[in-house]
């Protein structure tokens, strides 16, 4: 908008405000133009880039980063406090590194990492949050019970189980010797009127997203 006071004033500040300014001056006798004079608007941190949900396999590395346009009278420079669950993050803490700075990065994803993250960003004008987002960890399948070894007589039953947990969907198939047996893909097994063939190496390979996991026992 043209301005045609012999004084620019603003009632309130944006980063648009910011540029070169100077005065031109006119009457009968002519035309007089002042030196010019630069508007410097400092800002608090305005986000480019934010953070978004996450999901990762257990043990893989992820990082939430962040960008910011920011300006005071120090610079273009902020500072950076990423936060879980509502807690300050802590370089080293369940293999965080990055706690300080625009880039949060977990090495290897554990349990222990799942939870809502987000970064405060701080400058000389203000401080500003950036969204919430949630990091799920998937886990690999482990037992919370492992087969036991069996020796047992010709002709007895024997039942080998084992409790198993982590990501969804698990999928389960038992092996002997190295070699699946079909149609047992549970996590128990069951043998009737075992015979001496039945000897051998019993497993149980469980499958998730993330990973596998194989438990042993043997029949005697």
């Amino acid at each position: 908008a043209k301005k045609t006071k012999p004084s620019l004033a603003f009632s309130k500040l944006y980063r648009y405000n910011a540029g070169r300014y100077r005065v031109v001056a006119t009457n009968a006798g002519g035309t007089a133009t002042s030196n010019e004079s630069k508007l410097v608007v400092y800002y608090k941190p305005i986000f480019t880039t934010n953070i978004v949900k996450q999901s990762v396999n257990e043990d893989e590395s992820t990082s939430f980063i962040v960008a910011v346009d920011t300006l005071d009278s120090k610079g273009t420079t902020a500072t950076y406090t990423w936060y879980k669950d509502k807690k300050t993050v802590k370089d080293g803490a369940n293999g965080v590194s990055g706690a300080k700075t625009a880039t949060l990065t977990i090495a290897a994803a554990k349990a222990e990492n799942y939870g809502t993250y987000y970064c405060n960003i701080k400058n000389g004008v203000g401080t500003v949050k950036s969204a919430s987002a949630k990091l799920t960890v998937i886990l690999k399948p482990y037992a919370t019970k492992v087969p036991k070894d069996l020796s047992l007589v010709e002709g007895k039953s024997a039942t080998f189980s084992a409790s198993v947990k982590g990501a969804k969907p698990m999928t389960y198939q038992w092996q002997k010797d190295g070699s699946p047996i079909s149609k047992q893909t549970k996590n128990k097994l069951s043998l009737r009127g075992i015979k001496p063939s039945d000897s051998g190496t019993y497993s149980l390979v469980a499958t998730n997203p993330a990973g596998s996991l194989t438990l042993n026992a043997t029949l005697t």
